[in-house]
């Protein structure tokens, strides 16, 4: 039977209708009001609009090609764009990032790294959406490596993984949550427990196996402002039911990519 596992801030009108609307792409769409999701130890959540924006952030990652896109954030560079392993990494944007400046975040007396994702998509009732196919995210002592399709980015820290059936989970998001570049749309939050003593940071990611990507770039960044030293795992959802209505992650039942 395919799992399906959603998550999302929405009134119960609203709901029903995203049901219909989408049901040519689930078996069923379950909202749990919440906004957040754990897979494999690491949660992912609903971004909050007033913790980002452009000056508050560090880029380390940009990815661009319309339907499929994946990437990792590396010093390398090929002498053309087009024989880096994966051409649709943006300079310069793209480049090495330090444990270091990775923020730790604390979420019932567990520490996280956070990771920001920001999206874009174009505005349309499904055009909006984006699936999130593959995070990965590895530990080495050097920021110029490369090689991701050979293991070749040092030691696999998390990834999203398989499920009970041997099936890749993915992630289904909304990029109209927080309007324009910059603002972000998602929050990941790894255990600082699984990172060793390496000081570099990659993070892969491939989008738009399910939902395919069609706008503008989506970026990987870390947060430069001070990170709050608590998170409660359920947000509040009066102040921010508008800005994130239709927030849904999935995991879902499909053979993973290499």
């Amino acid at each position: 039977m395919k799992r399906i596992v959603t998550s999302s801030i929405i009134v119960v009108l609203l709901f029903v209708v995203t049901c219909q609307t989408r049901a040519d792409m689930y078996d069923q769409l379950l909202g749990t009001g919440s906004g957040e999701i754990e897979i494999n130890g690491a949660w992912f959540y609903n971004s909050d609009p007033g913790s980002t924006g452009t000056g508050n952030i560090q880029p380390f990652l940009r990815i661009q090609k319309n339907g499929i896109e994946q990437g990792y954030n590396t010093d390398y560079r090929a002498a053309k764009k087009d024989d880096n392993e994966y051409p649709e990494m943006i300079d310069p944007w793209t480049q090495s990032l330090l444990l270091s400046n990775v923020p730790t975040v604390d979420i019932e007396g567990t520490l996280y790294r956070e990771f920001l994702l920001d999206l874009n998509q174009n505005n349309s009732a499904e055009g909006r959406y984006i699936s999130l196919d593959a995070l990965e995210i590895y530990q080495a002592d050097a920021g110029n490596l490369t090689g991701h399709s050979t293991s070749g980015l040092g030691t696999l820290v998390y990834e999203l993984g398989l499920d009970d059936d041997e099936e890749a989970n993915w992630i289904i998001l909304d990029a109209t949550l927080n309007s324009g570049s910059g603002g972000g749309d998602m929050f990941a939050y790894i255990p600082d427990s699984l990172f060793g003593v390496h000081d570099y940071v990659y993070l892969y990611s491939m989008f738009g196996v399910h939902n395919a990507a069609n706008a503008t770039f989506e970026e990987w960044a870390v947060r430069i402002t001070e990170t709050p030293s608590e998170i409660v795992p359920t947000p509040a959802p009066g102040a921010i039911l508008l800005g994130m209505l239709g927030f849904a992650i999935a995991g879902v039942k499909l053979r993973k990519y290499a």
